[in-house]
């Protein structure tokens, strides 16, 4: 009952703001409206609004809420763009990668602590994350999570160790990191698909944010 009614509010939400609502059939709209499935009613409210703009863009008549609905013309319009989000949390996938890809290109600054991780690793302990080039969140979509102080979380840590590199800072409530799949071992994978990359610096890669 209750996703009875709330498919009718949405119809009558969606309907209300259709050019032709006074005129239109409400019988013939509603019976549209029901032979849709529920994702195809969220998108025809979603796209109702970018359907009449077009249509009167292109200097046309915008149909009947009816027609809209039983023709799917939603479905003949450009495809929404999801615009980019660069930001990630600490210790997420793509703030991860760049940590290692970091240490990894860039031996040099061994001396020096690795100055831009650990600026990362003080913003993180005051639960702030940074903005990342698109390349590290897709590098990062394949890291797998590591639970927190388990066998592979351990291995990771002595390698770490071993390498000299600077390790993570308390993830506190968070319950994994997260590192290329199958272990250290797994790092070679990770390392060949940032080879040909621009060195990791500081030149818009990797941005501070609240």
């Amino acid at each position: 009952m209750a996703n009875s009614r709330e498919m009718e509010r949405l119809f009558r939400r969606t309907w209300s703001s259709w050019p032709t609502f006074l005129t239109d059939s409400h019988g013939a709209a509603w019976k549209a409206w029901q032979g849709l499935t529920q994702e195809e009613r969220n998108e025809a409210a979603e796209r109702s609004g970018d359907y009449v703009s077009t249509v009167r863009d292109a200097g046309g008549s915008v149909c009947t809420f009816g027609v809209y609905l039983a023709e799917k013309r939603w479905q003949g319009l450009p495809r929404q763009e999801v615009p980019f989000d660069e930001f990630a949390t600490p210790f997420s996938k793509a703030w991860c990668a760049w940590i290692l890809a970091h240490l990894l290109t860039s031996a040099d600054q061994a001396g020096e602590g690795w100055p831009l991780v650990a600026a990362l690793f003080a913003a993180a302990r005051r639960r702030k994350g940074a903005r990342f080039a698109r390349r590290w969140h897709e590098l990062g979509a394949g890291f797998e999570p590591v639970p927190v102080r388990s066998t592979i979380f351990e291995a990771w840590q002595a390698f770490f160790k071993e390498k000299g590199w600077p390790w993570f800072p308390d993830p506190g409530q968070q319950p994994v990191l997260f590192f290329p799949k199958g272990g250290p071992e797994g790092l070679t994978a990770f390392e060949l698909a940032i080879l040909g990359e621009e060195r990791v610096d500081d030149g818009g890669e990797c941005e501070a944010a609240e």
